[in-house]
């Protein structure tokens, strides 16, 4: 795993210098709404865009060509999260061991810092084929894929079933849609869009698609994990039931589950060799998270 640890902290600080350069100035203005932005996307372990990079490299892409769709996938992925923690959503008053943006910015800036990160990201995406020499027409099925991912069909149907969840009525189903909304759709995109950078073939697509999927929904329930049995997190203790394998099914079926949408995302990639390597490292790194929760 020692490999996979350098590979995430180089290819983290890749990203961090690329987002850097494309969020405008905190001393622009609206000051305070670039101030947010900037505080917001700070902390990141950046995984959606390291994804997308790993997918990229495999399938045999240049790592400059697929940086500006790495920032935006974390600008978006942070749009989400912004919205996540508001009161009206999961009222969370910590994101990355401090504040939420809601909490320090007051509710209508962190509002208008998430729509910007996300119209900036759609901007990025929009000037790929001049950043990174994408034909026109890959941009514009990028921008697609996020249009799906972050619509009802994705993000926003996963938070909306994650708002009308019930512990009493939970069941596989149900949290298996919330998380593949919330979650896996974003492991989703950033897969999807660097196979599609990379002009990957149609098998390769399915392969990474499912393999993105499979890990997201992993990831989701190692945070469920994590979630219960780690520390006391100040985050934790909202005023609703909130939606978690752990929770729902106890803690040796969630790692069950866990361990089977692990096995799963790996046999996807079956049809790749050695230079899928970093992409199983990821999966079972993911899944050791879940056996380290006590």
């Amino acid at each position: 795993m020692e490999a996979l640890k350098d590979y995430l902290v180089s290819r983290g600080r890749l990203i961090d210098r690329a987002i850097d350069g494309q969020l405008p100035q905190a001393t622009a203005e609206p000051q305070v709404v670039h101030h947010c932005m900037r505080y917001s996307v700070e902390g990141g372990k950046r995984l959606r865009p390291i994804l997308a990079l790993a997918v990229a490299e495999m399938i045999g892409c240049a790592t400059s060509k697929m940086l500006p769709t790495c920032v935006a996938l974390e600008l978006i992925h942070t749009h989400s999260l912004i919205l996540d923690d508001m009161p009206c959503m999961d009222n969370d008053d910590y994101r990355r061991g401090r504040p939420a943006s809601h909490k320090l910015f007051g509710e209508g800036i962190a509002l208008l810092a998430a729509d910007a990160l996300l119209n900036l990201a759609i901007a990025i995406l929009g000037s790929n084929h001049r950043m990174a020499g994408i034909a026109p027409e890959t941009a514009l099925e990028i921008i697609r894929e996020v249009g799906e991912a972050v619509g009802t069909g994705g993000v926003i149907g996963g938070q909306a079933a994650d708002l009308s969840f019930s512990e009493a009525e939970a069941g596989s189903a149900l949290l298996e849609r919330i998380h593949l909304g919330k979650t896996a759709n974003l492991f989703r995109l950033s897969a999807r869009a660097a196979a599609l950078v990379a002009e990957a073939s149609s098998g390769q697509m399915e392969a990474v698609t499912t393999y993105a999927d499979r890990l997201g929904l992993a990831f989701q329930i190692a945070d469920d994990l994590l979630d219960r049995l780690g520390p006391e997190s100040p985050s934790r203790g909202r005023a609703r039931e909130e939606p978690s394998y752990a929770a729902s099914f106890g803690v040796e079926k969630a790692r069950s589950l866990a361990r089977e949408a692990t096995e799963r995302a790996v046999v996807a990639l079956s049809i790749f060799g050695g230079e899928a390597e970093t992409l199983r490292l990821l999966a079972a790194h993911n899944l050791d998270r879940a056996w380290k929760s006590r």
